[in-house]
């Protein structure tokens, strides 16, 4: 269960930089080269520190939103994905009739 919570809590971190509610902040050289002291020694990173793939660390920082922002900001998210379903759904109910007006055209001529 413990590992399954931890699963979690990564997908969540994903899903936070990917809507921008938490963002990449590169470290400074100096902190870099701490980091990358203690990474060599096995020594596990301070809370928020995380390594790239290009080798340099970065830390986690948040927007600053509040816990209020944010239900607000992902509401508007919502509104904003279901704009565009219904949209993409109108489009195919459009293409749906004229395609059926024109099987009907060609049936009626034939």
């Amino acid at each position: 269960m413990a590992n399954q919570s931890a699963d979690f809590r990564k997908k969540l971190r994903l899903f936070k930089f990917e809507h921008g509610l938490l963002q990449k902040v590169k470290c400074s050289e100096e902190e870099n080269r701490t980091y990358e002291r203690m990474f060599e020694s096995g020594e596990a990173l301070p809370e928020g520190i995380s390594q790239s793939d290009l080798g340099y660390f970065y830390r986690d920082s948040t927007s600053g939103l509040t816990e209020s922002e944010i239900a607000e900001y992902l509401i508007y998210k919502q509104l904003d994905l279901l704009r565009s379903i219904r949209a993409w759904l109108i489009f195919l109910v459009v293409l749906a009739v004229i395609g059926i007006y024109f099987l009907w055209l060609i049936m009626t001529h034939v």
